[in-house]
């Protein structure tokens, strides 16, 4: 099988385009064994060994997580020196998303307090205005 032949050159002398085959023969009259050696089919990549620890939603041991609130008051954003900071048991990226819960949780908290100080402040105001009027 030559160049020509799997692709040919747009200034060829016939007006016509090659014939596109069905069957055991390809496109341009390649075979579908010689397509096969042209474009051998794509392997798929290994994928590196995943610990227990390092998975991508492993769970924070509480030792983890403890070690992660003190790196994160040391050195604040820096995930790289955080993750070093819990002896490399997680990654950047995992130290990154674990940041992200770690706050929801704390402005859920926040809310959740604000919500009862709210509640709170409203049935003094009740019991007050009830206690005045009788």
């Amino acid at each position: 099988v030559c160049s020509s032949d799997l692709f040919p050159s747009s200034s060829s002398s016939s007006s016509s385009p090659a014939p596109v085959v069905v069957g055991s023969v390809g496109v341009g009259g390649v075979s579908a064994a010689d397509m096969a050696i042209i474009y051998p089919p794509m392997m798929p990549m290994p994928r590196p060994p995943v610990s227990s620890n390092t998975a991508p939603f492993a769970r924070w041991s509480e030792e983890e997580n403890r070690k992660f609130l003190e790196g994160s008051q040391l050195f604040q954003n820096d995930w790289k020196k955080i993750a070093e900071y819990l002896g490399h048991t997680k990654t950047v990226a995992q130290v990154r998303a674990h940041m992200k819960v770690v706050r929801r949780q704390r402005n859920k908290a926040v809310m959740a307090n604000k919500v009862a100080a709210e509640v709170d402040r409203a049935m003094a105001e009740i019991s007050n205005t009830s206690l005045s009027s009788s």
